[in-house]
């Protein structure tokens, strides 16, 4: 089992004081705001709640059967197919305007397996 990480406690907040904290609504609505945000206590607490989250559940495993349904194994073993053909089917090296070319082979692959 992992060692257990240390982690610092999260700050306790009083109810009183939420209501210092202005109106409710979007706070974040660009690129600068993520960064504004990233340097407020705010940031700080909440990457600490996740941390904690995600340490809280080392070690701890999911209950899983293996049996599963024919749809997911279908699904599955059509997902490893596509992963196999992008192997298959590597991007063309030539330079091209509107995406890869390799994507026409792929596609008409897709429609001919597609069709049986």
């Amino acid at each position: 089992m992992p060692e257990a990480v240390s982690l610092p406690q999260l700050r306790k907040i009083p109810f009183s004081a939420l209501a210092k904290l202005g109106g409710v609504g979007p706070k974040i609505r660009t690129d600068g705001d993520v960064l504004a945000w990233k340097t407020k206590q705010s940031y700080q607490d909440y990457a600490l709640f996740l941390r904690r989250l995600n340490e809280s559940v080392v070690g701890q495993f999911l209950p899983w059967t293996s049996s599963s349904s024919q749809a997911i194994t279908r699904t599955l073993e059509l997902l490893d197919t596509l992963d196999l053909w992008i192997d298959e089917i590597p991007p063309l090296q030539s330079p091209q305007r509107f995406g890869n070319l390799a994507f026409r082979t792929w596609g008409a692959r897709l429609e001919e397996v597609g069709q049986r």
